[in-house]
Formats: structure tokens, sequence, C-alpha cells
């Protein structure tokens, strides 16, 4: 079983995601995957579980140019379950684990 969250400062100074990927041997690898620093009044990111399928990203729904975001796909083509990060009524990202890679990558959606 793999596991992401969603972590607060103990000062509200800043969030991070983590995924926690569970091992064979029972333990869990950390993958700190984004941090956001500042004073927060409020948090207003969230995360949610993305099925697999295939999603038209913010490349794609011609949000960027090419220059800004050249490695991004148009569809982004999930084979297992990842994690969309957003910003409540704005912007938002899917990371999702790449085997060719060996790493997480994150995919813009919306800006």
């Amino acid at each position: 079983m793999d596991i992401a969250m969603l972590l607060v400062s103990e000062n509200r100074y800043g969030i991070g995601l983590f995924a926690f990927l569970g091992q064979k041997n029972g333990e869990y690898k950390t993958y700190q995957l984004c941090e956001i620093s500042g004073v927060m009044d409020e948090i207003k990111m969230g995360i949610r579980l993305v099925k697999p399928g295939s999603y038209k990203t913010a490349y794609g729904k011609g949000y960027f140019d090419r220059e800004r975001l050249e490695d991004e796909p148009d569809i982004l083509v999930l084979e297992k379950d990842a994690i969309d990060f957003f910003e409540f009524e704005s912007a938002n990202s899917i990371f999702y684990w790449n085997y060719i890679k060996d790493k997480f990558v994150r995919v813009w959606m919306s800006d």
C-alpha cells in the first residue's frame, strides 16, 4: 500500500507533499514531491486520488507554450493511480511514478 500526505509545518510557515511507497519488507520509501514555503493564513492546497485513464494536460489545453513546458505531453496516460495536487479553485498538477525515469514526475493539468 502506498500513501500520499500533505503535511503542514508546525508554525504554518509551509506545506509539503509527500509520497510513501510501500516496500516488500513492509517499510516505506519516502519521497518529497513538492514544498511551498511562506506564511499561510489559510491552507488552500489539497490532494486526491487520480485513477488510471487519459487526461488532457494544461499544455494540451493551450495554457502554456512549448518553451515553458518542453517535456509536457498533450495527453497524460496513467496506467496506475496518481496524486492530484491542487489549489482550491485554481491550478493543479498530477504527480505519477514514471517507471522509465524511476522517479515521480509532475505534469501540469491547469494553470
